[in-house]
């Protein structure tokens, strides 16, 4: 058996996010019901619902008031309404997205291989803003404090202030 990467969640009951696929596939991201099965046998679990991306899942969901936000390699982040698997709303960036988004504050921030950081309205999908790095971003972005820190692959960390749009003092 292939080996599998599974996640807790709790954001819409016991579940379980079992991220599928390799980079030069395409990607399918699956929630299966915890009490159906057994930690020792994966295999027996009831699949809930299953979204197919149109490229690789690379990085783990972010779940936030019963919306699952994932990247993928056909250079959109989406949103999927974690009860149902049906998409939301997806954003084309200008490359992969690779890195797990980071949500607060009813803001998405991902980042892209197009080398930009992005935020994005939670509920829309709607670009708030993006700021350019000088290079691709692959990791996830976190947030505290007012300001959202991403690494790219410039090697620098960049500190935005998440209201004023701007690298943080």
């Amino acid at each position: 058996m292939p080996a599998r990467r599974y996640g807790a969640s709790h954001a819409a009951g016991p579940s379980c996010w079992a991220p599928r696929g390799q980079p030069w596939a395409g990607g399918v991201a699956e929630a299966v019901n915890l009490t159906s099965g057994t930690q020792s046998d994966p295999d027996t679990w009831r699949l809930r619902w299953r979204f197919d991306a149109a490229n690789a899942l690379s990085a783990a969901p972010t779940i936030a008031d019963d919306v699952v936000y994932v990247g993928s390699g056909d250079n959109n982040p989406n949103a999927i309404d974690a009860a149902t698997g049906s998409r939301k709303w997806a954003y084309e960036t200008g490359d992969e997205v690779w890195g797990g988004p980071a949500v607060s504050g009813g803001v998405v921030y991902i980042g892209s291989f197009d080398h930009r950081l992005y935020a994005l309205d939670a509920a829309t999908g709607t670009k708030r803003w993006s700021y350019e790095t000088n290079f691709q971003i692959s990791s996830s972005p976190v947030v505290a404090h007012s300001t959202v820190f991403a690494c790219s692959s410039d090697q620098y960390v960049y500190a935005l202030d998440t209201s004023a749009r701007k690298p943080a003092e």
